[in-house]
């Protein structure tokens, strides 16, 4: 206990206090920020479950870079908030390593597989939730083959592991089609929108054919689709645009077809998982899957050459 910095938090204590014999689970949100809306309601979802189960949540940010040897992290930062806690979720953006100082101290945890950086993320695994982007990014794809798209472009940040596994399933899907996938690779800004202007800006500039484009994330979309429009073109009449995510609210005013994911069910699945790592701590648990699902929305629509043949027939 000395050791690792062993601390009980108030606010544990105070769980423990309103509700006698409360299990407690650490919600941790590393290297990310509470505001962005996917983690918001991952922890919404969390707390949901938890309440409904009879047990207390605690939550902390964390932040620790990913070259940082496992045994040179510093735990008791994060222990001395989750002390006497029986699970840990983790979530937001974490590395092997500190999944590696965790099992070194035999603390039980949960990851969202989906954003962790350094470990085999896109294979089936144990003690981890994620949401099928993968098969998500294909349903988007497919998509856009049916509505008659041959030029479709993908862009997204390739540093990141959540675009990568979404152009795989992009890309493996054009192949099938006998397409070419399109990639201009993003990475220019870490703020995505910004990133998304950037790249429909180069893309504009290199007057390549595009008909449709797949964004790897939904901020990243709307940039896309703030540059499609500073450049006088429409959506869908000259470029049909497709998001991943649809967590913002605010912006679906904007009828952006996109591809959902339910991050109040991913945090159920968490929460889920980690009381199961509590009951049984030695028993690995299956990995659980989430569905995604495309939304049709007003950003896309069939390529004006098919629409004519089809008209003609």
């Amino acid at each position: 206990m000395a050791q690792v910095g062993y601390e009980p938090h108030t606010r544990v204590r105070r769980a423990e206090k309103e509700i006698p014999g409360a299990r407690i689970i650490s919600f941790v949100l590393s290297n990310r920020s509470l505001q962005h809306p996917l983690h918001s309601r991952i922890l919404q979802g969390v707390e949901a479950f938890c309440s409904e189960a009879g047990y207390a949540v605690v939550y902390r940010s964390f932040k620790y870079p990913a070259q940082m040897p496992p045994e040179d992290i510093q735990l008791s930062g994060l222990l001395r908030q989750h002390g006497v806690a029986n699970s840990v979720i983790l979530a937001g953006t974490n590395y092997s390593n500190l999944l590696h100082a965790l099992k070194t101290c035999r603390i039980p945890y949960v990851t969202l597989a989906n954003n962790v950086i350094g470990e085999r993320s896109t294979a089936p695994g144990f003690d981890q939730v994620r949401f099928d982007d993968v098969q998500g990014a294909a349903d988007a794809t497919r998509y856009l083959l049916e509505l008659g798209h041959r030029d479709i472009w993908f862009i997204g940040d390739p540093s990141k592991p959540w675009c990568r596994h979404r152009y795989a399933a992009y890309a493996r899907v054009l192949a099938e089609a006998g397409l070419t996938p399109r990639e201009l690779a993003g990475g220019v800004s870490d703020d995505q929108s910004v990133d998304g202007q950037h790249t429909f800006d180069l893309l504009y500039e290199r007057k390549v054919p595009i008909s449709a484009i797949l964004a790897g994330t939904e901020e990243t979309a709307y940039g896309v689709r703030d540059s499609i429009r500073r450049h006088h073109l429409e959506i869908p009449r000259d470029i049909s645009l497709i998001g991943f995510d649809d967590q913002y609210e605010e912006q679906r005013v904007a009828g952006m077809t996109t591809v959902r994911v339910d991050s109040e069910e991913i945090g159920r699945q968490l929460a889920k998982v980690a009381i199961q790592k509590i009951r049984n701590p030695q028993t690995p648990v299956p990995e659980v899957v989430v569905p995604t699902k495309l939304i049709r929305r007003s950003s896309c629509r069939p390529v004006f050459e098919n629409v004519r043949n089809q008209a003609a027939v």
